[in-house]
């Protein structure tokens, strides 16, 4: 026997009183066994006057693929009103719940009128594979000019909106030929781990002037041996902390080149 459900205004009426916000707390519900009988499980098949979930539930909500958007120019204008300087600002505004509801937060959406992102937001962004960046050494000056302190601090400083244009977020891709790490890059004088490893002892070496300190220190525990590296200068090519250079295959590199 074909079974009856509520008429769909009615059974939208109860539904709305649940006060569930999206489609998944929806299926929650219903999978609970706390529904009604004669409301449906799968309203959007049931009911020819079906609207949505917004409209099932009460939130108003409409699916992207059915949603009016603002004309574009128009859209376009009030995202340039923004001044936003790129696409990292804007996905952040998006996700704040401040954008219009009449605006994609994907321009593309837009299709054939969609340029840029650039175009988009109202700024001479060009796409990384069409850009033209300064030199790397006038790129690199202008670089050290900012006290970035660390490579962290650059993403950050990227992220931010105040890097121009014409400077690349990741110089270690765009000037391969250049690029000496990011010590040089930042002016830090900083070198990585990596940079310094072809000036590290092998670790036959370091192991003897370990045991060396240690003895002449009275170390005999991790903590000990970090105070000591925080307040003596270690011999050169000597790293302060071992664990972190002289893994297993490392070592067994460095006394194979030996």
């Amino acid at each position: 026997m074909k079974k009856e459900f509520r008429s769909f205004n009615d059974a939208r009426k109860f539904v709305r009183k649940l006060n569930l916000k999206t489609q998944h707390e929806w299926k929650e519900h219903y999978r609970s066994g706390k529904l009604p009988d004669d409301i449906p499980n799968s309203p959007h098949h049931t009911y020819k006057e079906w609207k949505g979930y917004g409209d099932w539930l009460g939130t108003g909500r409409i699916a992207n693929q059915k949603k009016i958007y603002l004309e574009f120019t128009k859209a376009k204008q009030f995202v340039h009103s923004l001044n936003f300087k790129n696409k990292y600002q804007w996905d952040a505004f998006c996700k704040s719940n401040k954008k219009p509801d009449n605006i994609p937060a994907d321009p593309r959406r837009y299709k054939s009128e969609f340029k840029s992102w650039g175009d988009w937001l109202g700024h001479d962004y060009v796409s990384t594979k069409f850009r033209k960046y300064r030199s790397f050494t006038t790129a690199r000056m202008y670089v050290h000019k900012q006290k970035i302190p660390s490579q962290t601090f650059w993403h950050k400083y990227v992220k931010s909106g105040k890097k121009p244009v014409d400077i690349p977020s990741a110089p270690n891709s765009s000037y391969k030929k250049e690029w000496k790490g990011w010590g040089d890059w930042l002016g830090t004088g900083q070198k990585s781990s990596r940079e310094l490893s072809n000036t590290w002892l092998t670790w036959k070496e370091a192991k003897t002037l370990y045991q060396k300190i240690a003895k002449e220190n009275n170390i005999t525990t991790t903590n000990q041996w970090n105070e000591y590296v925080k307040k003596h200068k270690l011999p050169n090519g000597l790293p302060p902390y071992p664990t972190d250079i002289y893994t297993k295959e490392r070592i067994q590199s460095k006394l194979r080149k030996k």
